[in-house]
């Protein structure tokens, strides 16, 4: 059995797009940071955190239901249009 593969499509928190994310992972960008977040008590504490990536969805189906899409579901479709592209 063999495969060939005609397209690739990423939405990651490195970046969206082949591209944008080959750049990333070539220049060592940690999608991974620390923030500081305020605990319910008012205390504060250091936790890591990824970054967010905003898959640009427009197109894809009407407005509608692109809000109602979950947004792992949207990514999926956004990285498969890209690989048909």
């Amino acid at each position: 059995m063999s495969a060939v593969i005609t397209g690739m499509g990423v939405v990651s928190a490195l970046g969206c797009g082949v591209d944008a994310f080959s750049t990333a992972l070539a220049s060592g960008r940690n999608a991974c940071a620390m923030h500081e977040f305020t605990l319910f008590g008012g205390g504060k504490r250091s936790a890591p955190a990824y970054m967010a990536v905003l898959a640009d969805a427009k197109g894809l189906t009407k407005d509608r239901q692109l809000r109602r899409m979950y947004r792992l579901i949207r990514m999926c479709a956004v990285s498969a249009r890209q690989a048909l592209n």
